[in-house]
């Protein structure tokens, strides 16, 4: 996470709570997208979590 102070060099932030804070917030903000998806054309959930079991590794 890059952030600017007023006048100052951009700088990458190493506050975990920070960044987990922003990951969380990215996760929160894909998943109905993807529920969405996925239970327009009727995926069971057991299929779906095998399929991103297996995709994720």
């Amino acid at each position: 996470m890059i952030y600017t102070e007023r006048n100052r060099r951009s700088k990458i932030t190493k506050d975990e709570q920070i960044l987990g804070t922003v990951r969380e917030e990215h996760i929160l903000q894909a998943i109905p997208s993807f529920v969405s998806s996925i239970r327009s054309i009727n995926v069971p959930v057991d299929e779906v979590l095998d399929l991103v079991n297996k995709n994720y590794t």
